[in-house]
């Protein structure tokens, strides 16, 4: 931010709340601090604490550059892919990943589940070796077994 927008930024704040100081000594150490982040996100955090628990209370320029990004730090963070841990399996991969690798290995469970209910023990190697399609097969298949038999044992407790 520039200093003429924090300025401004400052009157707004006092706009809605008139006892929050606009003195030179005030706007240089908020510009000093302001001067890294964007404009659009520190107004955003503003608006969070117009809607927050402390909106009787002037913001505090502490609470308003909590967890802001300057432009550099947005920078890198898009250049370093986000890891998250797939919770069935362990395995970590880029957040972009997760949704279609987290069905898949879900549907693999269960269809492994479904095997082993049935008596055949196959690894779970080998049901990852299997296509999208033909596990996608087995799992409908599986699925359909199970809710006959959530329907029978509910008609079994009437």
């Amino acid at each position: 931010m520039t200093r003429t927008e924090v300025v401004d930024f400052m009157k707004v704040i006092k706009a809605y709340y008139q006892n929050f100081l606009v003195e030179d000594y005030v706007v240089d150490e908020w510009y000093k601090q302001l001067s890294k982040y964007e404009k659009d996100d520190v107004y955003e955090k503003f608006e969070e604490h117009l809607k927050g628990d402390y909106q009787t209370q002037p913001p505090k320029l502490h609470y308003l550059t909590k967890y802001l990004k300057t432009p550099e730090e947005k920078e890198k963070a898009k250049q370093v892919p986000y890891l998250v841990a797939c919770n069935l399996c362990g395995k970590f991969m880029s957040l972009d990943e997760y949704n279609e690798h987290y069905d898949k290995c879900l549907a693999e469970e269960i269809v492994y589940r479904e095997i082993l209910r049935e008596g055949t023990d196959i690894g779970r190697d080998e049901l990852k070796k299997l296509s999208r399609e033909t596990l996608n097969d087995i799992y409908k298949k599986a699925m359909a077994r199970s809710k006959k038999l959530r329907e029978q044992m509910k008609r079994s407790y009437q």
